[in-house]
């Protein structure tokens, strides 16, 4: 079987950086209704690629890419489901711009009969997630496939995350393939060419109204004409599945309190999910003497700050520990996520399904910390042997996925301010092009983390906070 590993760039330095910037700012314009994305007639072009494998989170899948001596780029490898492993994915860095006037990407391949995906990631990036869309291949087949932006659908982890907001071109900065089709064996993809495509101009994605225009409503209902509420408040008022939580968000007195804030998210239960609590229970809620008891209930549904539906774990205001999950869909404790709304800047409302009633005690957050060092502890246990064995950039890779994974409990367990910087030097570290060097910074992000998180251990004594019952006494 051959192997496919990138090829690493044997030029680094200024010329090289010179080099990567003449071609992206070159790709091609065939006619105003294609743009030539990628056409790998030059090697250079391999330098914005990267491999990321399943190994990353404990897989043994094998897989990568070259470009050809006929130019096209080679996807291939061997796929492996051990290890809750199962798939292999090559993606360019975020250097895309421009693509407001598309409303499709189209590439020509030459597969193996298998399933993969074409991945699209955006400025707008959550952790682990990406917008994607399947298409199928023919064994040893030339076929030109037409990808409809309207159609790509958000995920994370590769679980659909419905009703999430719609790809908008103009925010495209990366894109990739992905085989993930739950079978192990060799897999092999040939690409000639990816282009950006007009289909028709009233269909361009890019020429939505930006989110501060339209309403971040319900997409299955297709309003999208009312004006975006400008609080979490207003966004829970105008959607009128929540009209529960808008009256208990009142009668808690949360309402202005929570308008004033500054990001948040807002784990928000459907009038169906408050249906299944008992009445006398809403009905002592909704009182003057159950008002405490409401206030904790409702702040055990937000959290500081717009949730990254990749991240394993938040902590609520209430103070509890709530778990996120990606099994065959998202859930957050024991909720399904139904809908994602998102004011940028300002709010996320994540609807779901049930109420996050109160634990007995405060999930002791000692759990989230041992799962920060595991996560630390694995990357650079994998990625210090890659590294050192020259394979700079998939180790990069190995600690760039780690780093995600911990950005949203970093603000959880270390708070605002640590969570601000470690976002600000992620931001550096992406941006570095040496392969080498990107890996040396991600590392010493790894290690900051590391540090603060075990003074932070250090600080925490084991306590417990006892939870009222919710209802009437």
């Amino acid at each position: 079987m051959e192997m496919f590993f990138r090829l690493i760039p044997a030029v680094a330095g200024l010329a090289a950086a010179v080099s990567l910037c003449t071609f992206a700012a070159g790709m091609a314009r065939a006619s105003d209704d294609a743009r030539v994305l990628f056409d790998f007639a030059d090697e250079r072009q391999s330098a914005v690629w990267q491999t990321v494998n399943d190994n990353v989170m404990g897989g043994v899948s094998q897989g990568g890419f070259r470009i050809t001596s006929s130019r096209t780029l080679m996807f291939g490898g061997i796929l492996s489901l051990d290890n809750n492993g199962g798939f292999s994915q090559i993606r360019t860095r975020p250097m895309l711009d421009g693509l407001e006037d598309f409303d499709a990407i189209r590439v020509r391949v030459r597969g193996d009969g298998r399933s993969y995906w074409f991945d699209l990631r955006t400025t707008d990036r959550l952790a682990a997630g990406s917008y994607r869309q399947s298409f199928a291949t023919e064994a040893g087949e030339w076929s030109e496939i037409v990808l409809p932006f309207s159609k790509f659908q958000f995920s994370v982890f590769g679980r659909e995350v419905r009703r999430a907001p719609a790809l908008r071109a103009r925010d495209i900065r990366s894109l990739g393939l992905t085989i993930y089709d739950g079978s192990d064996g060799a897999f092999r993809l040939e690409i000639d060419r990816i282009e950006a495509i007009r289909q028709s101009p009233e269909n361009a994605a890019g020429s939505a109204p930006d989110a501060t225009e339209t309403s971040a409503t319900d997409h299955a209902n297709g309003d999208h004409g009312r004006r975006v509420a400008l609080s979490v408040v207003e966004g829970v008022k105008a959607d009128p599945e929540l009209s529960v939580l808008a009256q208990l968000l009142t009668a808690s007195g949360l309402s202005e309190e929570l308008a004033g804030r500054g990001s948040i998210t807002l784990l928000a239960p459907g009038d169906d999910a408050f249906g299944a609590v008992d009445g006398a229970t809403l009905e002592f809620l909704g009182s003057a003497a159950g008002r405490d008891q409401l206030r904790a209930l409702l702040l055990n549904h937000v959290v500081s700050g717009e949730l990254l539906l990749g991240t394993e774990a938040v902590r609520t205001l209430g103070g509890r520990e709530v778990e996120i999950a990606a099994a065959g869909t998202v859930k957050i404790g024991d909720a399904n996520v139904q809908e994602y709304r998102r004011n940028p800047g300002k709010w996320v409302i994540v609807r779901i399904d049930r109420v996050l009633l109160p634990a007995e005690s405060a999930i002791e957050p000692a759990s989230q910390i041992e799962r920060m060092r595991s996560i630390i502890e694995l990357a650079i246990r994998r990625g210090v042997p890659i590294f050192n064995a020259g394979q700079h950039e998939a180790c990069a890779a190995i600690y760039e996925v780690a780093i995600e994974g911990l950005i949203g409990q970093v603000r959880d367990i270390l708070g605002e301010p640590a969570h601000r910087q470690v976002v600000e030097a992620f931001g550096r570290a992406r941006a570095i092009e040496n392969d080498a060097q990107r890996a040396w910074a991600y590392r010493r992000i790894l290690d900051s983390v590391y540090q603060l998180v075990n003074e932070q251990a250090r600080r925490w004594s084991a306590k417990n906070s006892a939870w009222q019952t919710v209802g009437p006494s």
